[in-house]
C-alpha cells in the first residue's frame, strides 16, 4: 500500500476518532496479513483514511485509545511502546514486586564471520549511534531493531556503514536476539550508547535492556566484554540511560534511570549511589551551572548534584519525554531542553532555576541538538510523533530554518553525522514505528533542497534458505535467501542474491507474484528446471490467498525474469512447501506443492502435481485433512533406491501419507505419529520424523510401510502444544550430517547414528535452523542457516566422530483433539 502525501487530516471529537477507540477493543484486528485493512496505530486507529490521507490525532483521543487498551483483557502491555504518538499513560502504583525471575544465560559471542538482517520495526528507538569517524571512510551507525513487528521493543541491534561504490549502506554486525528471563514473554533494548567505560583509548558500546541486564562491547570488534545484573525492574523496567564521566577519570559512569528512580553505576557493575524518586523516561547528564560539579536531570523534573547526590532543584511539571543538552549563549554552562510529547518543547536554565524558551510542535516524537548548517552554531531539531516532518530551529532565534518530509508515520529517535563521508553532515531518523506500515531509517541531505538520499529496504522475517547454486551459469555458486514478507507485511517477499565467494549482496528482486502474496512466501528451493546447469530459483506462496508458485531465473546482468507460474491457483490454499521433480523418470520436470488453509473458501489440504513447463495441473491427491490444517512437511525421494520417486507428506493431524511417485498411487497412511516437520536421509534413504516432544524417528521405507530404526531426543524441554514447535528445522545435508534447529540454537549430528551433538552454533534468534546449507570457503567448513530477523554463515570446527549409543524410543505424549475453530 502506497501512502499518499497530500494533506493531513487531523481528528479530534469525530466519528473515526470514535471508531478508532471501538478498534482499540479489538487487538485481531492489527494484522498485515489482511492488506484489506488501513495501516493502523498501536491502538488499532487508521492512521489514513480510505482515500489515502494521512490521520493525525489529538491528546485527548489517543488518551482515551490508552486507556481503553489497558482496560482490554487481551492486553500485552509489553508490545505497546509507553510512549509511542504521545500518548504517555499515567505511572500506576508499584505493587511489591516478586521475586525476580533468573537471567538466562547471556547470549553465546561466537561471532558469524557473515551476517544479513532485516531493519525490522521500531528502528533506532533504542537509539541511533553514529560511531567515531575513521581514516579514509566512513563511520558506523548502530541502529536498534524489533524482530516481532508492529509495536513491539527493540530485541536486536546491527551497524551498518556506507558503501562508497554502491552509494547504500553495508551491514558490518547483527546482534543476535537478546532472550527473555526464565518465565518472561520478552524483553527489550532499552537505550544504546558509546563512550569510554571500560577504557580511554577505545570506544565501548553500551546496551541496556529493560529487565535490569546491561551489556558492554568492545565497539570496533563488536566482542562482549562482560555484562551485569542491576538488580532493577520498576513499572516499565530501565528507561533511560546516560554516559558520563561523573568523576573525572576519563571514564563514564552508567547512569540509568526506573520511571521512578536514578542509580549511578561504574563498567563493573557495582552501584555507586542512587537517589530515589529521581527517575523518569529520559536522562541527561553535563555542566548546568557554575559549580564544578556535574548535574543529572530527568524527565520528572529532578535535576541531581553528581557531586553531593542530592536534587538541586525540582521543576513540579517536569521537562516532558524528551531530554537533551544544547550550548547556552554567553554562559559556560550548557542549557537543557525539554519535549513534552504534546504541544511545547522548553529551554531550561538550570542554574536560574527558570524556563527561558519555548517552540510549540502539535505531537513530538523525538528530538535532537546538532549543527546541520555547518556553520558551527548547532541547531534544534524536532520531529513530529505522527505524520508530519523533521523541524530545524535555530538554536538562539527558535526560527524555524529548514523541514524535510517524513514520508512514515512518527520519528523514533532522530542523528546528524557525515555518514557518507563526504565532508557534509547528513540527517538521520527512524520512522514507521508508530503504526502497522512500513519501518524505515532515512539519511537526508542537510543542504540543498533537503531530499532523502537513502533508505531501507523494508523486508520482513522470517527469512526462507538459504539455498547455494550456480543461478547465472558462470560456474560460479550464489548464495540466495528469501524474505517471508516486506513493507511490514504489506508486500511479498523479496529474493536476495549474493555472491557466495565474497558475499556481496548482488541483487534484490520486487515483490514477488506480483505484489499479492498476502500471506506471505512460505517455501523456497533452488532447482535446475531448465536442465541446463543453472539453478532457478522456485518458491511457494499465494495469490491474494490462493495457491501459486514462481519460478525465476537470475541472470549476470543481477536481473530476475519470472519464467514459470501454476496455471490455476487453488482457492483459499496458499502453498507452504514445494519440491521440483522427475516424477515419470522421463527427463520432465514436474512441480509438487502442499498446501495450508487460508480462509473458509478453500476446499481442503491436498498435494498438487503441476507440468513443467505448461503449468497446468495434472493431479491432486485425496482430501488428507479439512478445516485450518495444513501439509507440515513435504519429500519428494526415492526413499528404497528402487529408480522410483516416492511423495511423502505429513499433515497438521499427525498423519503421514506416501505416494508411489510415476502411478501417484497411495502406498502408505501411518496415521496419529505426533509429527511436526519431516526431512529425508541421505543414506541409508529414508525419511527422519521429528514429533512433538522432540523426537527424531528414523524410518526405513520398504514394501510399501515404514519400519522404524531407532529414535533420537533431538530437543528437551519442549512444550508439545505450544508455539512455536521444538524443532524449528530438520535437514540431512548430502554429507549425512543431521542438522536440527531449536529455538535460537543449531546443532549438528553426525551419521550413522546421530546421537551426539557434534557441533552447535552460538543463539541466534527466534526460528533458526529451518533451512541449512553448507559449503567450504577459504577452505574452511561453514554453514548458513536463517532467523526471525537473520541470516548468518557460521564457520564450523571439526566435529569429533561420536561413540553410537542407541537410545530408547521415547514414548510419544498423547495429541488432543483440535478443539473446533471459532
Amino acid at each position: 500500500m502506497t501512502k499518499s502525501l497530500s494533506s493531513v487530516v487531523p481528528f479530534r471529537s469525530s466519528q473515526l476518532g470514535i471508531t478508532a477507540i471501538l478498534l482499540a477493543c479489538s487487538p485481531g484486528l492489527v494484522k498485515a496479513a489482511d492488506r484489506k485493512q488501513l495501516p493502523v496505530n498501536q491502538y488499532g486507529a487508521p492512521v489514513m483514511d480510505a482515500q489515502g490521507r494521512h490521520v493525525n490525532y489529538d491528546r485527548k483521543t489517543l488518551e482515551r485509545m490508552a486507556r481503553v487498551q489497558r482496560n482490554s483483557p487481551n492486553l500485552r502491555s509489553s508490545r505497546a511502546r509507553a510512549h509511542i504518538a504521545g500518548a504517555t499513560a499515567t505511572p500506576r502504583p508499584q505493587p511489591t514486586p516478586a521475586p525476580r525471575p533468573t537471567p538466562r544465560p547471556p547470549p553465546i559471542v561466537q561471532a558469524a564471520f557473515w551476517q544479513y538482517a532485516i531493519f525490522g520495526s521500531g528502528i533506532g528507538a533504542s537509539n541511533i549511534v553514529i560511531g567515531p569517524t575513521v581514516p579514509n571512510g566512513a563511520p558506523e551507525i548502530v541502529i536498534g531493531g524489533s524482530s516481532q513487528g508492529y509495536f513491539w521493543g527493540n530485541d536486536f541491534w546491527h551497524s551498518i556503514q556506507h558503501n562508497q561504490t554502491t552509494g547504500g549502506y553495508d551491514q558490518i554486525f547483527v546482534s543476535p536476539i537478546y532472550p527473555p528471563r526464565e518465565g518472561e514473554y520478552s524483553v527489550t533494548i532499552s537505550r544504546i550508547g558509546l563512550a569510554h567505560v571500560t577504557s580511554a583509548s577505545n570506544w565501548q558500546l553500551v546496551v541496556m535492556l529493560n529487565d535490569g541486564l546491561i551489556y558492554l562491547y568492545d565497539f570496533a570488534t563488536k566482542t562482549e566484554l562482560g555484562h551485569f545484573d542491576t538488580g532493577i525492574a520498576g513499572s516499565y523496567g530501565l528507561t533511560g540511560l546516560s554516559l558520563t564521566d561523573l568523576d573525572g577519570d576519563g571514564l563514564a559512569e552508567l547512569i540509568v534511570t526506573t520511571q521512578d528512580d536514578l542509580f549511578v553505576f561504574n563498567s563493573a557493575g557495582q552501584l555507586l549511589w542512587q537517589v530515589t524518586g529521581a527517575g523518569g523516561y529520559d536522562v541527561v547528564a553535563g555542566q548546568m551551572d557554575n559549580d564544578p560539579a556535574i548535574e543529572i536531570a530527568t524527565t520528572s523534573g529532578n535535576v541531581v548534584d553528581a557531586s553531593t547526590h542530592t536534587v538541586q532543584w525540582t521543576y513540579n511539571a517536569g521537562f516532558g519525554s524528551y531530554l537533551k543538552l544544547a550550548p547556552f549563549p554567553g554562559e559556560n554552562y550548557q542549557q537543557l531542553i525539554g519535549a513534552n510529547a504534546w504541544d511545547i518543547i522548553y529551554s531550561y536554565d538550570v542554574a536560574r532555576q527558570v524556563p527561558r524558551w519555548s517552540i510549540p510542535n502539535f505531537n513530538t516524537g523525538g528530538i535532537q541538538v546538532a549543527d546541520v548548517n555547518n556553520d558551527g552554531v548547532p541547531e534544534i531539531i524536532i520531529g513530529d510523533a505522527q505524520w508530519g516532518t523533521v523541524h530545524v530551529h535555530d538554536l538562539n532565534t527558535q526560527a524555524l530554518l529548514w523541514e524535510v518530509n517524513n514520508p512514515e508515520h512518527g520519528v523514533t529517535n532522530i542523528a546528524v553525522g557525515d555518514v557518507d563521508n563526504d565532508g557534509v553532515v547528513e540527517l538521520l531518523w527512524g520512522a514507521g514505528y508508530s503504526d502497522t506500515g512500513p519501518d524505515h531509517l532515512y539519511v537526508a541531505s542537510t543542504t540543498g533542497t533537503h531530499d532523502i538520499k537513502w533508505q531501507n529496504v523494508d523486508l520482513e522475517g522470517p527469512f526462507l534458505g538459504p539455498a547455494i547454486g550456480d543461478l547465472d551459469g558462470d560456474g560460479q555458486p550464489e548464495l540466495v535467501v528469501c524474505s517471508a514478507y516486506s513493507d511490514a507485511t504489506y508486500g511479498s517477499g523479496r529474493i536476495l542474491v549474493f555472491d557466495l565467494a565474497t558475499l556481496a549482496l548482488r541483487a534484490i528482486s520486487d515483490p514477488v507474484v506480483d505484489n499479492y502474496a498476502w500471506t506471505g512466501v512460505h517455501d523456497f528451493k533452488l532447482e535446475d528446471v531448465e536442465n541446463n546447469g543453472r539453478m532457478s530459483i522456485v518458491i511457494g506462496a499465494d495469490y491474494l490467498y490462493d495457491g501459486a508458485i514462481e519460478i525465476y531465473r537470475f541472470d549476470s546482468d543481477n536481473t530476475f525474469t519470472r519464467i514459470w507460474t501454476n496455471a490455476t491457483r487453488p482457492v483459499g490454499n496458499p502453498f507452504n512447501f514445494v519440491e521440483v521433480a522427475d516424477l515419470d523418470n522421463n527427463g520432465t520436470r514436474k512441480i509438487i506443492a502442499g498446501n495450508t488453509v487460508a480462509h473458509t473458501g478453500s476446499d481442503g489440504v491436498y498435494v498438487y502435481v503441476y507440468d513443467y513447463p505448461s503449468g497446468v495441473q495434472s493431479w491432486r491427491s485425496v482430501a488428507l485433512a479439512s478445516g485450518f490444517s495444513s501439509v507440515n512437511g513435504l519429500i519428494v525421494e526415492d526413499l528404497n533406491s528402487d529408480g522410483n520417486k516416492e511423495i511423502a507428506a505429513l499433515v497438521s493431524t499427525g498423519d503421514l501419507y506416501t505416494w508411489d511417485g510415476p502411478s501417484r498411487q497411495l502406498r502408505n497412511l501411518l496415521q496419529g505419529t505426533n509429527g511436526t516437520l519431516l526431512s529425508n536421509r541421505a543414506s541409508p534413504a529414508g525419511l527422519v520424523l521429528g514429533d512433538i516432544s522432540g523426537v527424531g524417528h528414523f524410518l526405513q521405507w520398504g514394501n510399501d510401510s515404514y519400519t522404524e530404526t531407532f529414535t533420537r531426543q533431538l530437543a528437551t524441554d519442549c512444550d508439545p502444544y505450544g508455539y512455536p514447535p521444538c524443532i524449528n528445522g530438520l535437514n540431512v545435508t548430502p554429507d549425512n550430517s543431521l542438522w536440527t534447529g531449536t529455538g535460537s540454537i543449531l546443532h549438528q549430528r553426525l551419521a550413522p547414528n546421530y546421537d551426539n551433538v557434534a557441533w552447535q552454533s552460538p543463539e541466534v534468534g527466534n526460528s533458526f535452523g529451518r533451512f541449512v546449507a553448507t559449503a567450504t570457503r577459504n577452505n574452511q567448513p561453514c554453514v548458513f542457516s536463517s532467523a526471525q530477523h537473520a541470516v548468518v554463515g557460521l564457520t564450523m570446527t571439526p566435529p569429533t566422530t561420536p561413540t553410537p549409543t542407541p537410545n530408547p524410543r521415547a514414548t510419544p505424549r498423547p495429541r488432543p483433539t483440535p478443539a473446533p475453530r471459532p
